[in-house]
């Protein structure tokens, strides 16, 4: 092995360290978030699920998604699911994607827009989803202590 690929290799298993790192800290963020919620600590769940979903955590972000959409009532923030839904979307999450074109179809949290409100159910489709056998809360939403 050259010089050169020895510090490639080098390098790749450093980013590789990296991103396990990173992967089991967000874990360890949503857990946390989770063990806050039915503590009834929910600031402190809505802060880990943040910290957890910015640095990549799929389930924390629809963790927050669903809470903004409909956890306690004062805790409903539309803007801030469609924000969450969104990125969870974007992760390739079917249910975010889905809710994310009802919130464009009904101008919830978000500019009503027909074409975005297609292009999100398209996304949703292309993965299986039948949008008439979505339950209301898509399993995502967490009972209140």
């Amino acid at each position: 092995m050259s010089k050169k690929q020895e510090k490639l290799s080098a390098l790749a298993g450093c980013v590789s360290g990296i991103c396990l790192i990173a992967a089991s800290t967000a874990a360890c963020l949503a857990d946390s978030g989770e063990q806050h919620w039915r503590a009834g600590e929910h600031a402190a769940a809505l802060e880990s699920w943040q910290q957890a979903a910015r640095s990549g955590d799929m389930q924390a972000a629809l963790q927050l998604a669903a809470v903004y959409r409909r956890g306690p009532i004062e805790l409903r923030d539309a803007e801030q699911a469609g924000i969450w839904f969104r990125r969870a979307g974007l992760q390739g999450d079917p249910s975010a994607q889905y809710e994310l074109g009802l919130m464009y179809e009904l101008g919830v949290g978000v500019p009503q827009d027909p074409a975005e409100a297609a292009r999100w159910y398209g996304m949703a489709t292309a993965q299986g989803v039948c949008p008439s056998a979505m339950p209301d809360d898509f399993g995502l939403l967490l009972s209140s202590p």
